[in-house]
């Protein structure tokens, strides 16, 4: 059984395309078939993967697949094969998708799951990079996945951000009584974690660890910034650097989602 999880923060700059990339390599390292969804107008993910040219190029794409219901079962073929997962890119034409789920679509919430559940192959698991706002696609992953992993970074505006994901997932699930039983929150990655930390980032971390949900730190490496560069995860990229301990850190939260996994198959 496919598992899709939603990486998801409505704030920028926190990691979200660095997790999905890296806990997709992780899983893969793992023996896993991935596919990572950009979601994204901005396209992060598409470049940090290499597929940078056909965000500029007019081709078919999630924007149509979502948009236009004739064409839903079109999205096997905008899937991109990679060495380490496979991935559906984002396009420039999705800056309008915002706007047209809004205004032009019907059961416009739901357009994304619709589409993924055309996918003709089996994927173990399936990443969706979400956009850093509150809007009608984060909404359509939140509906698809109905598991989040919350990447944030060490610092106090966080707080906020897991509250409005809360807020977000309860308006959902209040809304959708018929259609998602609930939208689980996984884990926190707590991002950029220096190596000597500071009082404001122990007292950070202190809090995550207060909250339900299991935390995992990802140091800050410069080989990660290095790997999105050559659009492959930390673990295919070769690095002089320090690697190991951020490999580790994204095996540990791979080693979570099959132990989740196998609780929902038993």
């Amino acid at each position: 059984m496919t598992q899709t999880i939603a990486i998801s923060n409505q704030a920028g700059g926190v990691g979200k395309t660095t997790t999905t990339i890296n806990l997709g390599g992780a899983l893969a390292k793992h023996g896993h078939d991935v596919l990572l969804v950009d979601a994204d107008p901005q396209g992060t993910l598409t470049e940090g993967t290499g597929f940078r040219e056909l965000y500029d190029q007019k081709i078919p794409s999630l924007h149509q697949v979502m948009v236009d219901p004739t064409r839903t079962n079109e999205i096997n073929d905008i899937i991109q094969q990679h060495s380490e997962f496979d991935v559906i890119p984002a396009n420039k034409a999705m800056d309008a998708l915002k706007d047209m789920l809004v205004t032009q679509v019907a059961n416009s919430e739901m357009r994304l799951k619709i589409a993924i559940d055309e996918i003709d192959h089996g994927y173990d698991y399936i990443l969706i990079d979400c956009p850093p706002d509150l809007s009608q696609i984060l909404d359509n992953a939140l509906l698809t996945a109905e598991q989040v992993l919350l990447p944030v970074e060490p610092t106090r505006r966080s707080i906020r951000a897991i509250e409005k994901m809360n807020e977000e997932i309860a308006y959902l699930t209040n809304s959708f009584p018929g259609q998602v039983d609930a939208i689980d929150i996984l884990g926190i990655v707590v991002n950029s974690v220096e190596s000597v930390q500071n009082n404001d980032t122990k007292q950070m971390i202190e809090f995550f660890e207060d909250s339900p949900h299991e935390v995992f730190q990802v140091p800050e490496r410069v080989a990660i910034r290095r790997a999105w560069n050559n659009g492959v995860s930390i673990f295919e990229h070769e690095d002089d650097a320090k690697t190991e301990d951020a490999r580790a850190a994204y095996s540990e939260i791979a080693t979570m989602l099959e132990r989740h996994t196998a609780e929902v198959d038993a």
